[in-house]
């Protein structure tokens, strides 16, 4: 996620400034009180931005005209880059001038480890759910960009294949092709354009595919509620796991249905 929050900003920066211009990546890291806290700061002597394109350059999709600066916009990144740092509980903050340049400060706060952390990490081994998680490979049918990024990551943290459908009548393509018994379960979200979650469980359920009454199918949903939870089960689902993902609730939830299967 840092990687490419630093590339996101640098990419910026490069694109906005003249040749014969500078682009800058300064690096402090700080100790205090058990934390360390790490200060990125990306400095380029471009075009700039005016003030009013920088209350609003965070949202999705915004872009500026040539007046204000960024003339062939800024799309995702800046929202893709501010999204990633609320993820990871740190702040960007921006400073600029048209004409003068720009400079984004990035800051994250890492917790230090003590020794016997660190002892116990070197020393650890494999629990029983990481020796049921790891090796499968599950679809997922997510159309949010960010919140497909984050769970494809969750799931490579547990050596978790993942493959991704961006609606429901992708998922049921996928599935249908690539056969029985590739995937060990399917991640589905609820709200997506084209067909929505719960439609596409019931059309795979119906498949007449080896797997297609068995494998289980999770929901993924901000709105877990009674009633939710009873159309998700009429549809064929095995559970649901409510957003923002907690990822120890869902590898929990998948290590449960794995061995049930």
């Amino acid at each position: 996620h840092v990687e490419r929050i630093l590339v996101n900003l640098l990419t910026n920066g490069i694109k906005f400034t003249p040749a014969g211009g500078k682009v800058s990546l300064d690096v402090k890291v700080s100790y205090r009180d058990k934390q360390a806290e790490h200060t990125y700061i990306i400095t380029d002597t471009g075009i700039g931005i005016n003030r009013a394109l920088q209350k609003r350059m965070f949202l999705p999709f915004e872009q500026g005209d040539s007046a204000e600066g960024f003339q062939d916009g800024i799309g995702l990144g800046l929202f893709i880059c501010k999204s990633l740092l609320e993820l990871l509980g740190g702040t960007i903050a921006c400073k600029s001038e048209p004409g003068k340049g720009s400079q984004f400060t990035v800051k994250l706060s890492y917790s230090l480890a003590t020794d016997e952390q660190i002892i116990l990490r070197t020393s650890r081994t494999e629990t029983y759910q990481d020796n049921v998680l790891y090796g499968k490979t599950v679809l997922l049918a997510e159309d949010n960009q960010i919140n497909a990024e984050v769970i494809i990551k969750l799931l490579n943290l547990k050596g978790i294949h993942s493959e991704l459908a961006r609606d429901g009548q992708e998922a049921i393509e996928l599935f249908r092709a690539h056969g029985p018994n590739h995937y060990q379960a399917v991640l589905m979200d609820l709200m997506m354009p084209m067909m929505s979650g719960e439609e596409a469980a019931r059309i795979l359920r119906s498949l007449p595919q080896e797997d297609a009454e068995t494998i289980p199918i999770i929901a993924l949903t901000a709105d877990a509620t009674p009633e939710v939870e009873e159309r998700c089960e009429k549809a064929g689902m095995t559970c649901v796991v409510t957003k923002p993902i907690d990822p120890e609730k869902l590898y929990a939830e998948l290590a449960r249905v794995f061995e049930e299967d």
